[in-house]
């Protein structure tokens, strides 16, 4: 854990980072002894919550402090697919439901992500599911690509670029981190569920509307560094789009090959890019 006196070099006032905890109601919380959790059990679930730290100084400034935990897609999002979840003192079964779909529709699609599978990842009351979600399954998958989407907004925004190419980078190996720390089964659950919507619209709108806000946030990171906005908006879809076929793709091949492809022409494309500086 890292210490609370370290201080921040941008507020110069303390830092409070993240910390290890057992996630309530799972294995390692159950066999805690007087509050302390087993240290071996303790360090493979790791919660991740937002400091107070990092609310004082804002995200985009989060990557720049150098005592703070750099924020990822594989740091923040990780924790989300492998159903560990925020810090708290009670048990928040909905957001542990709401995580569980995710993972379960990034590696078994719309029809994969059943009631019985989720109960079985999350050990959440059976009783619970209506009680959270009266809408069914339709309301859970919609909160869970909400949930993610805005995720991936935050990550997105936090981002310290100084480059074009280092705003691909970011988001192809953020990808590539989660496809591989997956074992190579874990694709996209915003693609997932446009994809497997069938009649109902409102999954494909929820799937629709997560893409377009990872449009805009990409848009303005482009901007950041530089790009005229004409051409930033055309390299956010595209580097949506590259990364989620490399997504399908590796999964089909099993490997992380394709990443290479797509990071190596992407940031060929980005470095021809005009400039407002």
């Amino acid at each position: 854990m890292i210490s609370p006196t370290i201080s921040c070099p941008i507020t110069n006032g303390p830092f409070i980072g993240y910390r290890p905890m057992a996630m309530a109601g799972s294995r390692s919380h159950r066999a805690t002894t007087n509050g302390r959790t087993n240290a071996s059990r303790e360090s493979t679930i790791v919660g991740l919550s937002t400091s107070s730290h990092e609310r004082s100084i804002g995200p985009r400034n989060i990557n720049a402090c150098t005592n703070c935990p750099p924020r990822t897609m594989m740091t923040v999002i990780n924790p989300i697919y492998e159903g560990r979840h925020s810090q708290m003192r009670r048990r928040d079964v909905r957001s542990e439901m709401v995580q569980g779909a995710i993972n379960l529709l990034a590696t078994n699609g719309v029809q994969g992500t059943s009631f019985a599978l989720l109960i079985d990842a999350t050990d959440a009351p059976r009783g619970s599911i209506y009680h959270h979600f009266p809408g069914g399954k339709s309301e859970l998958i919609r909160d869970a690509v909400a949930s993610i989407g805005a995720t991936v907004v935050s990550i997105i925004d936090s981002l310290n670029v100084k480059k074009p190419e280092d705003v691909v980078k970011a988001f192809v190996e953020g990808w590539r981190a989660l496809f591989v720390g997956g074992n190579y089964d874990r694709g996209c659950a915003v693609a997932a569920t446009g994809l497997g919507a069938g009649e109902d619209a409102s999954l494909r709108d929820a799937a629709r509307e997560v893409f377009e806000a990872w449009s805009v946030s990409l848009t303005n990171a482009f901007v950041r560094t530089g790009v005229k906005k004409s051409d930033a908006a055309d390299y956010a879809s595209l580097c949506i789009a590259v990364v989620e076929g490399a997504l399908i793709m590796g999964k089909t091949t099993r490997t992380d090959k394709i990443f290479d492809v797509a990071l190596r022409q992407l940031t060929t494309l980005v470095k021809r890019a005009g400039t407002t500086r």
